[in-house]
């Protein structure tokens, strides 16, 4: 199937529909479901299907995925601008590739439910050589409706009706643990990435599942924001390695005022076998740790603007929670040379006791606040740089005053009316009302 004209809108009822085979999307294409009930998209088959742009190779734009329950059904957008996927739920998927995929592309991937199921692990949303992407109030691995920092009303309703939806086989899923994710946010040489307001709770491992997993991992990417999203390890491995949050070979990172649980945050330097890309300009600010830490296998390496140096990374009054006071809370090789390594403020374990701190030098209150975005201030917007290298990029061109703004909408903005809402509150109205009239 696929939608013609150049802004067609595809509405779908309150039920159940068998889908099989991809549905290609064009520019200004609009697929939705009721804004009332549950609208559910059902793949029988093994194999899984997607909702994927067409006409990749010239791009298109204005793509909308909003309101659908999809068993079995991935998003894939590629050469996209401005898309918008939110407010869906993801289950039951075979495929391990991601559910939610934007390739070279831009837009808002927001308040969607997104579970793994123990017999279909695999990844969550994954953006790659993308620019401009808002990752937002997402549930990924949430199945309680009422779970310790889960306040968003759109989670919590999708959460009870995918719970009461029947699955592929028939039969009502069980709220069974579903957070069985590779990796529940890969971001893969992006730019300019928003990832704020996340719920992610990971379930257990299964037999023969990569030991090397991650909550969330940013590689060769820049000019990203990770702010007031909560991350939880419900039941991690002994013997494996912690699914982290994972940096390496990034620039102009903030990681601001998140919730850690059983999710350590790590930084490494660039593997062995790629072209090296050093850290740079990386601050860890007023972030919670429970029974979790940070460190960093990233050296100093110069003074350089091609070198990782000793104001690249700042950890800025974190707090450790539940931890063994015994072990280092943060984590830097030993410097060959003494206070030749990264800066720390302020960090402090429950009841204020000092956090133990290995191989990082201590800097002054005010220069941690000034420099390393301390917890008195308001965020300094990253530098600009570019994603996929070190040299400067070229500074954003301010909007036309001729064209309107490209620039996404805020959440108050995206929470206001929409066209398309309105047409298909107005149509399914009627709808319901003629069901009532001739019943």
């Amino acid at each position: 199937a696929c939608l013609s004209g150049p802004r067609a809108a595809l509405f779908f009822p309150i039920g159940a529909y068998p889908i099989e085979g991809d549905l290609p999307l064009r520019s200004g294409h609009l697929i939705m479901g009721s804004s009332q009930a549950r609208t559910h998209f059902i793949n029988p088959g093994r194999e899984t299907s997607r909702i994927v742009s067409a006409l990749r190779a010239t791009g298109t734009e204005h793509i909308v995925v909003e309101r659908l329950v999809l068993d079995n059904i991935v998003v894939y957008l590629e050469d996209t601008s401005k898309a918008v996927v939110r407010f869906n739920g993801f289950r039951q998927t075979t495929s391990k590739d991601a559910q939610i995929k934007l390739l070279k592309a831009s837009g808002v991937v927001a308040h969607n439910l997104l579970w793994r199921e123990a017999e279909n692990p695999g990844s969550g949303i994954a953006l790659e050589q993308s620019h401009g992407v808002r990752i937002d109030g997402n549930g990924i691995g949430v199945t309680d409706p009422e779970p310790a920092g889960n306040e968003d009303p759109h989670i919590r309703e999708l959460i009870r009706d995918m719970r009461a939806l029947r699955g592929r086989d028939g039969s009502v899923p069980l709220p069974a643990p579903a957070g069985h994710f590779r990796e529940a946010v890969d971001v893969f040489e992006s730019s300019w990435t928003q990832v704020t307001g996340n719920h992610l709770s990971l379930s257990a491992r299964q037999p023969g599942t990569d030991r090397s997993s991650n909550a969330m991992a940013f590689r060769q990417s820049g000019n990203a924001t990770v702010q007031g999203n909560r991350l939880v390890d419900a039941d991690p491995v002994p013997g494996h390695a912690p699914r982290a949050l994972l940096l390496s070979s990034v620039q102009d990172m903030a990681i601001i005022d998140n919730t850690f649980k059983s999710v350590p945050l790590r930084i490494e330097a660039s593997p062995g076998g790629m072209p090296p890309r050093p850290n740079k300009r990386i601050t860890v600010v007023s972030n919670r740790f429970y029974d979790a830490t940070g460190s960093t296998n990233q050296p100093v390496t110069g003074a350089g603007p091609d070198d990782t140096t000793r104001g690249d990374i700042r950890f800025v009054d974190n707090l450790f929670v539940n931890n063994d006071p015994t072990l280092c809370m943060l984590l830097a090789p030993v410097p060959p040379i003494p206070d030749d390594t990264f800066g720390e403020s302020g960090n402090s374990m429950s009841g204020g006791l000092a956090a133990r701190i290995c191989h990082l030098r201590s800097l002054a209150s005010t220069l941690a606040v000034q420099e390393g975005r301390g917890s008195q201030d308001e965020p300094r917007a990253p530098r600009t740089s570019d994603a996929l290298d070190n040299r400067p990029a070229v500074p954003p061109t301010p909007p036309s005053t001729d064209e309107p703004s490209t620039a996404e909408p805020s959440p108050a903005e995206e929470a206001q009316p929409r066209w398309h809402e309105f047409i298909s509150n107005a149509f399914w109205g009627v709808v319901d009302w003629v069901k009532a009239r001739f019943a």
